[in-house]
């Protein structure tokens, strides 16, 4: 991965150690197409599967002036403010190195409507990557292949919103990058779907996640939210890892996946769900190792809906934590 910035801590260095763990079992399955279609996947006439096109050269950005020069020189619109943020728009790029790649950078930018693409399958480089900046926004943009379509590093408040990631080991890649907002997102055939890392308070909504080996993969990251995502059709829906603590996860849809709906590992406690759609995961809708997990919520007496609840009494959740859905309902 992209090295750290000077005087890094044993945290980014346990960070890293998990990145790089994950990317190692990405690699076996990166030729594989995990699974089928299925009802819920988003028709193929709202997606753009067109061939990217290498319009334009690679941008790399590192610190504030560059920034600015390079603003000027491009007639990219803002000023850097967070009223008035850089905009870099509607690049189309096809690279053997990463396509955009901005560092250090304090004023805020956008990357808008951008298309870029690593078609050499070499897996050695990163669609858009942004390293220890403050105010970045990724909208509406579109990555194919590459080791990530998106990879935010130390970057904190970073918000992708619209886009599309296919084809990479990891679609998008948080590590220790608080407070992340992935929104409105398409991440399809990737190894890993969305992966955070020592990345608090995430936001994960209204995202359809398709045909991933991990739709959602997260590990020491506590206190995110997970609601109204589409988690279809990966070999498994959610897994939270090791040090994942008071997750939120509510009215998502977790269907057809080929193994676990949503397996909670050891290590994970004190995380909520309800109003959750579980349904017809192959080896089980969910799976629960962790500690103090809840699956309803009692003040509102709500708990999840579930393909093979039988109709009567409460739903048991397998996992040695022995969980129960106080307040099942049936999935039809």
């Amino acid at each position: 991965m992209v090295g750290t910035a000077a005087g890094g801590t044993s945290k980014i260095m346990i960070a890293v150690i998990m990145v790089v763990i994950i990317s190692a079992a990405g690699f076996l399955y990166v030729l594989s197409n995990p699974t089928i279609l299925s009802n819920f996947v988003i028709p193929t006439d709202e997606v753009d599967d067109s061939r990217i096109q290498g319009i334009d050269s690679p941008l790399k950005i590192v610190g504030d002036e560059e920034m600015r020069e390079v603003a000027e020189e491009f007639g990219f619109l803002g000023t850097g403010s967070r009223a008035d943020p850089y905009v870099i728009e509607n690049l189309s790029i096809v690279s053997e190195g990463n396509c955009i790649d901005i560092r250090n950078v304090e004023a805020s930018f956008e990357i808008r409507g951008c298309s870029v693409a690593i078609y050499n399958w070499q897996y050695s480089a990163i669609c858009i990557y942004i390293s220890n900046c403050q105010d970045a926004c990724i909208v509406n943009c579109r990555t194919e292949g590459g080791i990530s379509g998106i990879e935010v590093f130390q970057s904190d408040g970073c918000r992708v919103l619209d886009c599309t990631a296919k084809y990479s080991i990891f679609g998008l890649n948080f590590s220790l990058s608080d407070f992340p907002k992935v929104s409105n997102c398409i991440i399809d055939n990737n190894t890993e779907g969305i992966v955070l890392v020592g990345s608090h308070n995430a936001n994960l909504t209204k995202n359809g996640i398709f045909r991933n080996v991990n739709g959602i993969r997260s590990q020491w990251t506590n206190g995110s939210f997970m609601t109204s995502n589409n988690i279809t059709s990966n070999t498994q829906g959610v897994l939270l890892e090791q040090g994942c603590n008071n997750w939120t996860i509510t009215s998502n849809w977790i269907t057809f996946n080929d193994d676990y709906g949503i397996h909670l590992d050891s290590g994970v406690s004190f995380t909520c769900m309800y109003a959750n759609m579980f349904g017809w995961n192959i080896v089980n809708n969910a799976k629960d190792d962790g500690l103090d997990n809840k699956w309803d919520e009692s003040e509102l007496e709500e708990g999840n809906f579930w393909h093979d609840y039988t109709g009567t009494g409460w739903y048991a959740i397998p996992g040695v934590a022995e969980s129960i859905d106080h307040y099942p309902q049936l999935l039809e």
